[in-house]
């Protein structure tokens, strides 16, 4: 995405990149397929970093690094700083403290591994992270780092090297884009191929075979054009449709042609290709904040403005500060390039701070009061769904000694040997057990699950051939022979049991082939706990709707922005008819019927009732001016203490309120 060379038609194909990847944020819908605009400047980086590293004289390591800090730090250190800064006006304390997680592995070159294990960029919640774009810088100065001692080092036989290294990586894409989109997206190991045919294009000699490379260009880049409006293949990228864009933009560098070369040289071309970078840096921040305010839905006017916004601090800062320091030469040069890594550095340290002085709150309990921030108190309709019952300490330590890779957890000061009563399940289930411990104080509560590994029969697992049972099974198997365990309750995400990819919607649904597999296998997983004589209850999942915030602004600290601030209850999302629930959930209904008819000792507590007005026909969001939702599709405590005595007096236990 940088060089210190201007080659006129590069700059012109960089402002192309740019143009498709900040279209492809602000107008999805227009661009499904921009984000390819990464990968064409993954080529130009290659190639012009080799052609950079070509003029220096071996091992010159402080010339190389110094250039790289020159041209990247003074940008990306102003982009990390203000987020940093700003953002603790516009977010609450939990995602506040994932952003500041972010601008740490920013500051370290590592964005993009963070996000493979927290994220992945094409999900409904990528907009709500200032610093996401950042993971390409990543890969980038990751590779930069590489490549100078592995080019240096086998400078005789480096292009050999390069060869396997390209099919590995390019291998390493295929095997991953089946296993893990995140990892598949983000890591250095499968992009490094797209930065090292860069590379390999900047050897080549054009002129032997200029046919072959004109006619290859023209079905290359013919096709790129098209599937920048179609994003065909985005689940899974990169993957051979990538390999098609790579091969045409090294193409476009290597031989233009005429029209093409004419083209990529317009003025207003060249213009964002020089400010492409800052222009890549800045834009998604801001839209990122504002987003914040308006989630639901951004008018088109609102993102000119952003847009038009962007462009203009792109252009001050290539113009104000990049263009001066690129200036400097010799020893100056060296001094600001470390005075830069230690600024950048005191940055990722200035965000450690001011995450250091956040509550250290669970997601679980995000809704939790938890800090006296302006952002807090301005949005006290988001804490309105906390419980007004104190939160219970809870013991994640407390393990039967069972080796499973699972969660177990009971209230704190109890040993698992007294634990007579369960909650398994996924993070809804996690929601819940500290709801019953709320309500239940004296109960010996424990848990077993969680999101990441939850105790459930998953649809996916249960479509493999293998007959090797899983930790789901294992543990149920397990609770069967535990005669002290008198109770156990099921808490699942409908989308769990059915691997639904949608977090927000059941529409998918109808569309399911894991119906009978499902009800089969979900009804052997709960033989075992149904014949050894213990009551097993099992909670209906509660309607599934979007985030809170997404309907529901975030009022940032400055009073005079409320007016942009959206409520938007009646999008689509933000609440849901009782009636097309019932229809969209009647599979995962049907199950929980045949599950109770099958064993006695099953009972289901269905609290729709609480969620949804039969009289209005809607299940919303809020309940007598109390927020039910949390997270995502998870609900609020408010609404996990209703639950809680739901089951409770289902199993006529009489609530006994914890006390701290």
């Amino acid at each position: 995405m940088v060089t210190a060379f201007r080659i006129s038609h590069v700059d012109g194909l960089r402002g192309i990149a740019i143009l498709l990847v900040v279209v492809y944020h602000f107008f999805p819908k227009i661009l499904p397929g921009g984000f390819a605009g990464v990968d064409v400047f993954f080529v130009i980086s290659g190639y012009v970093i080799h052609r950079s590293l070509s003029t220096l004289d071996r091992y010159s390591f402080r010339e190389f690094y110094s250039r790289r800090a020159i041209r990247i730090f003074p940008a990306l250190t102003i982009v990390i700083f203000s987020v940093v800064f700003f953002s603790k006006y516009f977010f609450l304390d939990y995602p506040l403290r994932i952003l500041l997680n972010s601008a740490i592995a920013s500051s370290l070159f590592s964005t993009n591994y963070y996000f493979i294990l927290t994220s992945n960029y094409f999900d409904l919640n990528s907009m709500s992270k200032p610093l996401l774009n950042l993971w390409s810088l990543a890969v980038e100065e990751q590779f930069y780092l590489l490549w100078p001692i592995i080019f240096w080092t086998f400078f005789r036989r480096y292009k050999l090297l390069l060869i396997g290294l390209i099919l590995f990586s390019f291998l390493s894409t295929i095997y991953f884009g089946m296993r893990s989109e995140s990892f598949n997206f983000f890591s250095l190991q499968t992009r490094f191929w797209e930065i090292a045919i860069g590379i390999y294009i900047s050897t080549l000699n054009i002129s032997k075979y200029p046919a072959a490379y004109r006619y290859t260009r023209r079905f290359l880049v013919g096709g790129l054009i098209p599937f920048a409006f179609i994003g065909f293949g985005a689940n899974s990228w990169p993957n051979f449709i990538t390999l098609a864009v790579v091969i045409g933009t090294s193409l476009v560098i290597l031989c233009p042609g005429t029209f093409l070369n004419r083209f990529l040289s317009f003025p207003i071309i060249l213009f964002f290709g020089r400010i492409s970078f800052p222009l890549y840096l800045v834009h998604w921040p801001l839209l990122s904040l504002y987003n914040n305010m308006k989630p639901a839905y951004l008018p088109i006017i609102d993102k000119l403005v952003l847009l038009t916004i962007s462009i203009l601090l792109a252009f001050l800062i290539c113009e104000l500060i990049e263009k001066p320091i690129q200036r400097l030469k010799g020893k100056m040069r060296t001094f600001t390039a470390i005075f830069l890594s230690l600024i950048l550095i005191s940055t990722g340290a200035f965000a450690l701070t001011v995450r250091a002085n956040l509550p250290n709150d669970s997601q679980i309990i995000r809704q939790s009061i938890s800090s006296e921030s302006v952002v807090v108190k301005r949005n006290s309709w988001y804490f309105s769904g906390r419980s007004e019952l104190p939160q219970p300490k809870i013991d994640y330590l407390c393990n039967p000694g069972v080796k499973l890779n699972l969660v177990f957890a009971c209230k704190s000061g109890l040993n698992w040997n007294s634990v007579d009563a369960l909650v398994i399940g996924d993070s809804k289930a996690e929601i819940l057990f500290r709801a019953l411990i709320r309500e239940n104080g004296e109960g010996n509560w424990g848990f077993i699950g969680g999101g990441l590994n939850p105790v459930i029969p998953l649809a996916e697992k249960l479509l493999e051939s293998s007959n090797r049972k899983s930790d789901s099974e294992k543990i149920v198997d397990w609770l069967a022979s535990q005669d002290r365990l008198k109770r156990v309750v099921i808490v699942s995400a409908t989308r769990n049991l059915y691997s639904l990819t949608n977090v927000y919607s059941l529409e998918e649904m109808k569309n399911t082939q894991n119906f009978k597999v499902v009800e089969d296998n979900f009804i052997r997983w709960l033989k075992p706990l149904s014949y050894s004589n213990k009551e097993v209850y099992i909670v209906k999942d509660n309607p599934t709707l979007r985030d809170p915030t997404f309907c529901h602004g975030l009022y940032s600290a400055f009073s005079k922005l409320d007016r942009f601030t959206q409520v938007a209850e009646n999008v689509q999302g933000c609440f849901y008819p009782l009636d097309q629930f019932q229809r969209d959930s009647q599979p995962y209904r049907d199950l929980l019927t045949v599950a109770a008819n099958t064993f006695q000792s099953v009972k289901i507590v269905d609290p729709t009732d609480f969620f949804c007005d039969k009289s209005l026909n809607r299940c919303d969001l809020f309940k007598d001016k109390k927020l039910l939702y949390s997270y995502a599709d998870h609900i609020s405590d408010f609404a996990a203490d209703y639950v809680a005595k739901k089951v409770l007096d289902s199993a006529n236990i009489v609530p006994f309120r914890y006390v701290s």
